[in-house]
């Protein structure tokens, strides 16, 4: 089952304190990354999602 073509809903949040950006996938609860620039964090995130779905 391939999983690759599904949408989701991405909130990026810049965190001071870890001073990178962490992310929320709204549409899969508890399903979150982080990464110290934009394009690390959504790559991590794309990471998370695919875990979370295989679960």
């Amino acid at each position: 089952m391939r999983h690759d073509k599904l949408d989701y809903i991405i909130k990026l949040t810049y965190d001071k304190d870890y001073k990178g950006y962490v992310s929320d996938v709204v549409n899969l609860y508890g399903c979150m990354s982080q990464g110290k620039t934009k394009k690390e964090a959504y790559e991590n995130t794309e990471k998370a999602i695919r875990a979370f779905v295989e679960v």
